[in-house]
């Protein structure tokens, strides 16, 4: 594979300097291309690689120009250079140092490759969106495939038990759902989305794969940094949304140190909290979906300090739909109890239940408009429920409630 490069610096002379090192670096190792930005007059000219100068004037404004779908981004500084705030900001791939070792170049050229990986990726799930849609009438097919988005089994994550449910819906659109543990294994990211068009899940997709991997692995530590990996999740989608679209999108990260959940729920997913003694409360949203003209400003973080026992339940748009609202919704959940009268049923019993109501609803409207759609549910139902074990969450934690929006 030829690599192509284009150096983008201060001035022409600099980027002469920098183009004649990275010849004399990667001469013989690799077959590359080397051009010059102020010879080319066009952005359209500029190579799949950018090697970039953190001093050029106005960086910014250039980088706003860059179809990052088409280029590797990557910022060349020194060992005294302070962490850029444009990597902070997701505004470039990664960082190379200057002077040039061929070493550590090559390896980030490969970063590359990741790009045309996550391209085709995207392509491939506009063009399924596509098909999806002219076979609306096998909703059985859209049902197993959207269900593919979805873990059919969770691994086993120390101090949660995790189950859920799925049924796919007449709307166009899709839930994914997926937990990301830390390698340490000391911080864990809970991520929900639900789409309103085919388009914009393949979209939201593609987005996860580029910035879940800056996301994932990192720690989070307070209510800024969790609205942070939002904001980047929709700077790296907000290239892509059309006037149509809307996503709502639950991001939370529980941390082992302090045993606290924090949470950001835009939206118009639900999420209900028992805790033993107190019964179920729902934990209202922090701001609404997401869209091409809503933006993305910082909210109000909530956060919840666990206790042995608690349990979350996360339901999809369609799932409070599908029961007949929430009030119906929290009464179900509030219904079910153990043969024995235990106050916290099974978790398979709450989500069988939950899952029997949808179908009733439905049987309920057959006569009525909804008698074309069979036993569908209007738009994609999604419940995910997670308890927590009493051995390692320390007695005596309260639920924190989330700050008013």
């Amino acid at each position: 594979m030829k690599l192509s490069v284009t150096v983008c610096a201060r001035s022409q002379e600099q980027e002469e300097k920098w183009a004649q090192d990275l010849i004399l670096c990667l001469q013989g190792k690799v077959d590359f291309e080397i051009s010059l930005a102020s010879l080319n007059s066009k952005k359209s000219n500029l190579k799949p690689i950018l090697i970039l100068d953190s001093k050029m004037d106005q960086i910014e404004k250039f980088l706003k120009k860059i179809d990052r779908r088409q280029h590797a981004l990557f910022l060349v500084v020194d060992d005294r250079s302070s962490y850029p705030e444009l990597l902070v900001k997701n505004q470039v791939d990664d960082l190379i140092f200057f002077p040039f070792r061929a070493l550590e170049v090559m390896s980030k050229f490969r970063f590359l490759e990741k790009i045309q990986m996550w391209n085709e990726v995207s392509e491939l799930n506009s063009s399924f969106s596509e098909i999806i849609q002219r076979l609306t009438d096998d909703f059985s097919l859209a049902e197993r495939l959207q269900k593919a988005n979805l873990p059919k089994k969770f691994e086993s994550i120390q101090g949660f038990k995790i189950a859920s449910r799925y049924l796919a819906g007449v709307q166009p659109g899709g839930n994914y759902f997926d937990l990301i543990q830390s390698p340490e294994g000391d911080y864990l990211s809970w991520l929900f989305t639900d789409s309103s068009t085919y388009g914009l899940s393949a979209a939201v997709l593609s987005t996860l794969m580029r910035v879940g991997m800056k996301v994932s692995g990192q720690k989070m530590e307070n209510s800024r940094e969790i609205a942070e990996a939002v904001g980047l999740i929709y700077d790296d989608l907000a290239l892509t949304l059309k006037e149509n679209d809307h996503l709502s999108l639950f991001y939370g990260v529980f941390s082992r140190h302090d045993q606290r959940f924090r949470f950001l729920n835009l939206g118009n997913s639900r999420l209900f909290y028992f805790s033993l003694g107190q019964g179920v409360k729902k934990l209202e949203s922090q701001g609404g979906v997401l869209s091409r003209l809503s933006g993305f400003t910082p909210f109000p973080v909530g956060e919840i300090q666990f206790s042995p026992l608690d349990r979350m339940i996360l339901c999809s748009r369609g799932v409070i739909e599908g029961v007949g609202g929430e009030v119906k919704l929290l009464k179900i959940i509030d219904s079910v109890k153990n043969s024995n009268g235990d106050e916290l049923p099974e978790g398979v019993d709450t989500l069988n239940e939950i899952v029997y109501q949808i179908k009733s609803h439905l049987s309920d409207q057959v006569a009525d408009k909804m008698a074309d759609q069979g036993d569908l549910p209007k738009s994609d139902c999604t419940v995910i429920l997670i308890d927590v074990d009493s051995s390692v969450v320390q007695l005596g934690t309260k639920l924190q409630k989330p700050a008013a929006t």
